[in-house]
């Protein structure tokens, strides 16, 4: 293309700063004079690992490629990689700090492959999330503490299937009142009902 002059318009900056925030996973608003040196500092996450996403709309997407991809299509806005060894409190998550943006959750079907054993706090106090989808993929783990505590507004768990064959998951469902039924699912009317999923349910909630 030839050279040209003039003034560019604000959307490409605006593209430009989204692009540096998906790469490095951080929040920061950029003036066009520091994209440069942003560019520069950047460091490339690669290879394959458990990622959480967090999407322009509100979905935290949690999948394993080799690099940052969305299989949704959102726009990527921070990134989180997720230790398969577990979370020894909410806190302790990399992602805790977006905990109050996530409108819904995604599980793609590449966790199914890892038989993730610990799930212990994932979802705790995602208070504004409404759904999850995809949570077949984590059938077969084995640990699931807190799992979705504080959870206030969540009223649907999207699974094809699941097995809790060999599950521990000590209020896993702790304030968690507003599930509906599915095919083989419960509606919970008190926090002790929603516990019961940790020991009855064996398919989609």
């Amino acid at each position: 293309m030839a050279l040209e002059s003039g003034v560019l318009p604000e959307s490409v900056f605006s593209d430009i700063a989204s692009a540096i925030r998906g790469q490095n996973g951080e929040s920061t608003l950029y003036q066009p004079r520091d994209m440069a040196a942003a560019i520069l500092a950047l460091e490339w996450d690669v290879g394959y690992k458990i990622r959480a996403l967090l999407l322009d709309d509100g979905t935290l997407e949690i999948n394993y490629y080799e690099r940052h991809t969305s299989v949704t299509g959102g726009r990527i806005v921070q990134v989180f990689e997720i230790n398969p060894a577990g979370h020894s409190s909410a806190s302790a998550r990399s992602y805790d700090s977006i905990k109050l943006l996530v409108k819904k959750v995604y599980i793609d079907s590449t966790i199914a492959r890892l038989g993730i054993q610990n799930c212990n706090y994932w979802f705790n106090t995602f208070s504004n999330c409404a759904e999850v989808r995809g949570f077949e993929n984590l059938s077969g783990m084995t640990s699931a503490n807190q799992m979705f505590t504080s959870c206030g507004s969540l009223e649907t768990i999207y699974a094809t299937s699941f097995s809790n064959s060999g599950l521990s998951g000590s209020l896993m469902f702790n304030s968690r009142n507003r599930l509906v039924g599915g095919t083989d699912g419960f509606v919970p009317s008190r926090p002790r009902a929603a516990r019961a999923f940790a020991s009855s349910a064996r398919a989609a909630c």
